[in-house]
């Protein structure tokens, strides 16, 4: 009987060592302070994307490039087969030239 008394005046001990404290207030210009800091991170964030957007623009027409002149460079192996403008219009009027006349 002596513990339960004992352990209830605990309890209550604990549950009233609370109510001499006062709820805390925050600072007046937190809110301010806040929003300050988060505009300074969108625009920081903004310029970074502006950046970001400019390389991938970059690195896109570099690689259309490269990609055009890859294709040039593997279409142009059957030289044989092409005729020079000379050659076209020769057998359109059906000419007969050799390499020397033209």
């Amino acid at each position: 009987m002596k513990s339960n008394e004992n352990l209830q005046s605990k309890i209550d001990e604990a549950l009233n060592s609370l109510d001499g404290y006062n709820r805390a207030e925050a600072n007046h210009f937190l809110y301010e302070k806040i929003q300050y800091r988060l505009s300074i991170f969108k625009k920081e964030s903004a310029m970074y994307n502006k950046w970001l957007v400019r390389l991938v623009c970059m690195v896109i027409v570099l690689l259309a490039v490269n990609i055009y002149y890859i294709s040039g460079f593997t279409g142009n192996k059957n030289n044989s087969t092409k005729v020079s403008g000379l050659e076209a219009f020769a057998q359109e009027y059906n000419i007969e030239t050799t390499g020397e006349d033209i």
